[in-house]
């Protein structure tokens, strides 16, 4: 227990045996630990007019995390955002893809030793409306130790749905194809 060590100490030892014959032997090598603070990460999720998130309501949105203490420096972030419920939706190839729950819909690592700011947007994340998700950010710090905090958040959209109305003609003499699409929302 080092509780009752301040952040920066260092414990040295070294031992020296007598064994069977009761006579000491030299030194050991002198050993050395460092005592650090466990760290601490602070995160926040914001809209884009700096409002703090609980339910979503529109893109883009920004994760920033902070870490601590100043003592110790970040060397990089893992930022997962994962579904609390199961859902069927449609990927950007038009096919049925099925979200468990638990399942990661965004994971990346960030190489970065400062203060983590995530722009997410439609186009790095999928999330459905009336769902919700949990962002969990993770710290590693150059001591080895880490910290990992988690934020629970709703997504609440209206999604414009789009119905494609198409007419293809064929131009056998000239081996064409034309079409006409009509936009029926």
């Amino acid at each position: 227990n080092t509780s009752k060590y301040s952040e920066g100490s260092k414990i040295q030892w070294k031992v020296r045996t007598a064994g069977v014959t009761k006579v000491y032997g030299d030194w050991s090598i002198q050993r050395t630990v460092d005592i650090y603070a466990q760290p601490t990460l602070e995160m926040s999720i914001t809209d884009a007019s700096g409002a703090l998130v609980e339910t979503l309501t529109s893109f883009p949105f920004y994760i920033s995390a902070l870490a601590g203490p100043d003592t110790q420096a970040p060397i990089g972030y893992q930022v997962k955002i994962t579904s609390n419920e199961f859902y069927e939706t449609i990927d950007e190839t038009g096919q049925t893809k099925t979200v468990n729950k638990g399942d990661a819909v965004f994971s990346k690592y960030y190489d970065i030793t400062d203060q983590l700011l995530l722009e997410m947007t439609a186009d790095s994340i999928d999330l459905e409306s009336n769902f919700t998700y949990t962002v969990t950010c993770s710290v590693t710090m150059d001591s080895g130790l880490s910290a990992e905090i988690s934020h629970e958040f709703n997504v609440s959209w209206n999604e414009n749905v789009y119905l494609l109305d198409a007419d293809i003609e064929i131009d056998s003499e000239n081996n064409r194809l034309s079409g006409f699409y009509y936009d029926k929302t």
